[in-house]
């Protein structure tokens, strides 16, 4: 029933060592439960063979091609640019203090945005958590978040045990001044659920980060849900185009390749989007 998204406690079980090894699985609410019954009966029942192709990724939701994206902007009639790949570009606006929205590839499988729905920001000020709280996620301004971190530099920062740090499940202590190098996603008590990024488990955001990390020498962006206070992480362009019309947010990335700037008439958009709401209703 989601005991294990408790990040806190699962800090505590990792520095107890009790065991050799943690593994917090992403999705432990009911979805998870459905997965792990899934497991019992291939393995158990059926006496099938181990694999590890449903936990080896937490990327398993739907994927909106860039063809999609692009007709459904249009039919909006909503400017776009297409770039390559931009992440230098994306690492750029996180520097001069821009909020992004990044839409990229599967969604994620659990309550985590891990970095296909997520809002990034820089968290070098520690005024970014209460302009994102303020202006983007509309909710209590006490309330932290979590930073995306090269998986190379992350024990410079933070201290580790064996635990899959990779999906924000476990909380870790600050060290060495990381609370004056990231000091907006550092709580109160040290600590940061912390998400730790490689080339293999999230290649964009991977280069996002490390195009970052080469301007700043800060190897860590701020990661928070693409969502507003009460609403589910946005799954489809539809509902990032949501987040964007009734947020300060700046910009909006699809799929690290498709560029939506507030450079359109959004209170036309707005009304547009109201009146399929009300048909749909």
């Amino acid at each position: 029933g989601g005991v294990a998204l408790n990040c806190k406690l699962n800090q505590k079980l990792v520095e107890a060592n009790i065991f050799e090894n943690h593994y917090f699985y992403p999705s432990p609410g009911d979805a998870g439960s459905a997965v792990g019954a899934a497991y019992l009966g291939w393995y158990h029942f059926h006496q099938k063979e181990k694999c590890d192709e449903v936990g080896s990724t937490v990327y398993l939701g739907n994927n909106y091609q860039n063809k999609d994206i692009k007709s459904f902007l249009e039919s909006y009639e909503i400017p776009y640019k297409e770039i390559i790949n931009s992440s230098e570009l994306v690492a750029d606006k996180l520097t001069e203090g821009k909020i992004i929205g990044w839409f990229n590839g599967r969604m994620e499988f659990g309550p985590r945005a891990l970095g296909s729905r997520s809002i990034l920001a820089d968290p070098r000020k520690a005024s970014m958590k209460d302009i994102l709280n303020e202006k983007i996620k509309l909710r209590e301004t006490f309330r932290p978040f979590a930073p995306m971190i090269l998986e190379s530099e992350a024990s410079h920062y933070f201290e580790l045990y064996s635990a899959n740090y990779d999906t924000m499940m476990v909380t870790a202590k600050s060290k060495n001044g990381a609370e004056l190098i990231m000091p907006a996603v550092i709580h109160q008590d040290g600590t940061a659920r912390i998400q730790l990024i490689n080339e293999v488990n999230n290649l964009e955001i991977f280069e996002v980060l490390t195009s970052f990390y080469h301007k700043t020498n800060c190897p860590a962006i701020i990661n928070t849900s693409f969502n507003v206070r009460g609403e589910p992480i946005v799954e489809s362009p539809l509902d990032a185009l949501r987040v964007l019309l009734y947020t300060d947010i700046d910009q909006l990335v699809f799929n690290n390749s498709i560029w939506v700037d507030k450079e359109f008439d959004m209170e036309k958009v707005r009304k547009k989007i109201k009146m399929i709401t009300y048909a749909a209703d």
